[in-house]
């Protein structure tokens, strides 16, 4: 299976840089983007930065790219000193223009903002996420704590194509997640605010930690992992 992981581990490996990768932010489902990610480098101080630049930009496929290049703290965890990581979740209920296919999830019905802020607002602060994760979930605690959760509407335009499109773009950003947490809650959000799950049913599920209510995980096509804050 291709990952972003996988790619960039083998770029350097063909490099051969004196050095190692230390790891990376945080782990993606396969068909999920990352534009946010982050890979911990640990070069020789002998390693220029034009060297490592020139060498991943010349080799990297076209679908992954580097966007900056920094130094940091040895100290500094890939995973462990990040303090929030922030993921969107792109949808639209209109007529998908063919370039958006892929990184854009249609829906059937038409998505209503305020209706769906109303449940993302519940989605804000320490809940225990049990009732919103698939098995595999690392570390023992599903306590997470949520601090921005909302949906926001806007046009995409297509130039190449004439065509526009309304996008909403649904953004979370907590302390760590689930596995497969963010597509559950978008999930179980679509179904509550068309009417096929109950107010009580999702506030149920937020309190008990345990998935009490029937809906349909979003698919992985519409993720993106957008920034991780350290």
């Amino acid at each position: 299976m291709r990952t972003v992981e996988g790619v960039f581990s083998h770029v350097f490996e063909t490099l051969r840089i004196p050095g190692k990768i230390v790891g990376f932010g945080a782990r993606t489902d396969s068909g999920v983007s990352a534009s946010g990610q982050t890979v911990f480098i640990d070069v020789d101080s002998s390693v220029s930065y034009l060297r490592l630049l020139g060498g991943f930009e010349a080799l990297l496929p076209f679908d992954i790219f580097l966007n900056r290049l920094m130094p940091v703290s040895r100290c500094t965890h890939p995973r462990g000193s990040a303090r929030y990581r922030e993921y969107r979740y792109y949808l639209t209920d209109e007529k998908l223009p063919f370039p958006f296919r892929g990184t854009v999830t249609p829906v059937s019905f038409k998505l209503d903002i305020a209706r769906l802020n109303y449940f993302a607002n519940m989605v804000l602060g320490r809940h225990d996420f049990g009732g919103f994760e698939n098995s595999g979930s690392p570390g023992k605690s599903r306590e997470k704590i949520v601090v921005r959760s909302d949906f926001v509407q806007s046009r995409e335009v297509s130039s190449r194509f004439m065509s526009s499109f309304n996008l909403v773009t649904y953004v979370i950003v907590a302390d760590s997640f689930l596995y497969r947490m963010v597509r559950n809650v978008v999930g179980a959000i679509l179904c509550a605010s068309s009417g096929k799950l109950e107010v009580g049913q999702f506030l149920g599920m937020l309190s008990s930690g345990k998935r009490t209510a029937r809906y349909l995980a979003v698919p992985a096509e519409g993720l993106e992992l957008h920034r991780i804050y350290y």
